[in-house]
């Protein structure tokens, strides 16, 4: 093989294996609190996530969005979503209801990409229910976390993977015609 061969897939290799920053680049919910599902005797006043990166802001444009609703789909935060560096915060009315709330986000970091997911958590009047004790999900929901970048990375190195197969096979069909090319007998004729 010679030195311009080994350069060449040499480049292919290394572009298939080194992830783009962009792969990594999406910001991801680090903590929340209520956590998710957590079981609490009353409303908060206020929910707080913390993403990964520093969030985007864009003037007035409201670019974060940080929603929590009730099990009617009714809204009980005061679309008051506040950014302050990776943090995202919502004040809620608290109304004393009990039941599933599910809180929904809107986040964009430095990419300019928006991400967007929700969880839920609960409420129930201390009198009613017998007390429970649930693990801290600390510990998981970064586990999670390190699960979905490392499979936003794979998916970035399936894609590269699966177009450098597809740049080698035209290169070989390319090379194939091209000997084809110089092994046909030429027409010395002219005619």
């Amino acid at each position: 093989m010679n030195r311009s061969g080994a350069t060449f897939i040499l480049t292919l290799i290394l572009w298939i294996l080194i992830p783009s920053p962009s792969a990594l680049a999406h910001t991801e919910l680090v903590s929340a609190i209520p956590s998710r599902n957590a079981h609490l005797t009353a409303i908060p006043s206020q929910v707080r996530v913390e993403f990964g990166e520093k969030l985007l802001i864009l003037g007035d444009a409201q670019t974060n969005l940080l929603i929590v609703r009730d099990q009617s789909g009714v809204r009980i935060d005061k679309s008051d979503s506040k950014v302050s560096g990776r943090f995202l915060t919502v004040s809620l009315n608290s109304k004393g209801a009990s039941g599933t709330f599910t809180v929904s986000w809107r986040a964009v970091s430095g990419d300019g990409h928006p991400v967007e997911g929700s969880y839920q958590f609960f409420t129930a009047n201390p009198f009613l229910i017998s007390p429970t004790v649930t693990p801290d999900p600390k510990p998981s929901s970064r586990a999670n976390v390190t699960i979905h970048i490392r499979s936003s990375i794979w998916k970035e190195f399936e894609s590269r993977i699966l177009l450098g197969a597809l740049f080698v096979v035209a290169l070989l069909i390319w090379a194939r015609f091209k000997y084809l090319a110089k092994s046909q007998p030429q027409d010395v004729t002219g005619s």
